[in-house]
């Protein structure tokens, strides 16, 4: 999403082994600790090389990676994606209040099949949700719109881009706003919380503008039809996806691209042997389904016509190369 982000100021406790494993005998505990470490040294069966930075990306397919018996869920096979929901066409929850659908869940099924394993997406709070990834208890990794930055690379490892979105701002279907530049003090806009489209409207809107921020953009769009906001400004492909639906009273008023706009989504993954291994084994996958076919499949389901942006096409380096601090 501008994909949004999160603040990394938080702490990045809570790395003790999960309580069911503690309940094993002192002994048992110290084999197991002992197999882990040879383990993570080891990283994926096809990704043994340490990390000195991001892996490029090879279009064979994966096989059931080594760090499997290293997932959060405990059962060798079922990744544990962390998601903030509320973020259609990415990610957002079903009808029936229970399945998570959206184009990172297709996209990150198909990847994990490519390895012979299952995804479950647990939703998360968006400003906690790099913080959660670190403390390595909830969650395996991040697929959720999730923009590739500095602050947030100094922190976490990324995947090669698999998107590219810009900022959109949406404003009501009477309205005549059409322009960003038009807005002036005092006015309310509204924003995802702790978003990176947030940091890039306070650095670059007006000064004197107010902020509505929540991490829902439902809420956001809420706020807006109650005369709360003059304006939303967040991802495009999902400020759209609302405007698209009548009962939010909501047009798209203008598209903001263009260098320190443009932003690169990416898989997220902790800094650790494990992190290391799952980023390169999932960029290898990415690959695959670029390769064969399932990913633009999967983007002509959520979005119109044929993918403008290739995976594969550019590294993680070039990304962040195209990035500004805050976007």
């Amino acid at each position: 999403m501008t994909t949004p982000f999160k603040k990394l100021g938080a702490s990045f406790d809570g790395l003790a082994i999960r309580g069911a494993r503690g309940l094993r005998t002192a002994a048992v505990l110290a084999l197991a600790a002992a197999l882990l470490l040879s383990l993570a040294g080891c990283g994926s069966a096809n990704s043994a090389k340490k990390d000195t930075g991001n892996a490029t990306t090879s279009s064979l397919t994966v096989q059931t990676a080594v760090w499997a018996n290293q997932l959060v869920a405990g059962d060798n096979k079922t990744i544990t994606v962390g998601s903030d929901t509320t973020f259609p066409p990415f990610e957002s929850v079903d009808k029936d209040g229970k399945t998570v659908i959206g184009f990172d869940v297709d996209i990150m099924t198909a990847m994990a099949d490519t390895m012979g394993l299952k995804v479950n997406y647990k939703t998360y709070d968006w400003d906690g949700i790099i913080p959660g990834l670190n403390a390595g208890n909830d969650f395996d990794m991040i697929c959720s719109a999730l923009t590739i930055t500095p602050e947030r690379a100094k922190v976490i490892y990324f995947s090669s881009p698999y998107f590219v979105d810009s900022y959109g701002m949406a404003v009501p279907s009477n309205s005549t706003l059409a322009d960003w530049k038009q807005l002036k003090a005092g006015d309310t806009v509204g924003v995802q919380l702790g978003s990176s489209g947030a940091d890039w409207c306070k650095k670059n809107l007006p000064a004197g503008i107010k902020y509505f921020e929540n991490k829902d953009t439902s809420a956001l769009f809420q706020a807006m039809q109650g005369g709360e906001v003059k304006c939303i400004i967040q991802d495009y492909s999902t400020t759209s996806n609302f405007c698209a639906t009548p009962v939010r009273q909501a047009k798209m008023a203008q598209r903001i691209s263009g260098v320190g706009v443009d932003s690169y989504l990416g898989m997220g993954f902790q800094k650790s042997d494990k992190g290391s291994a799952m980023r390169d084994d999932f960029n290898k996958a990415l690959q695959t389904i670029v390769d064969n076919g399932t990913y633009a499949k999967i983007y002509a389901k959520y979005f119109s016509g044929t993918p403008d942006f290739i995976p594969g096409s550019m590294t993680f380096d070039e990304a962040l190369a195209k990035s500004t601090p805050g976007n």
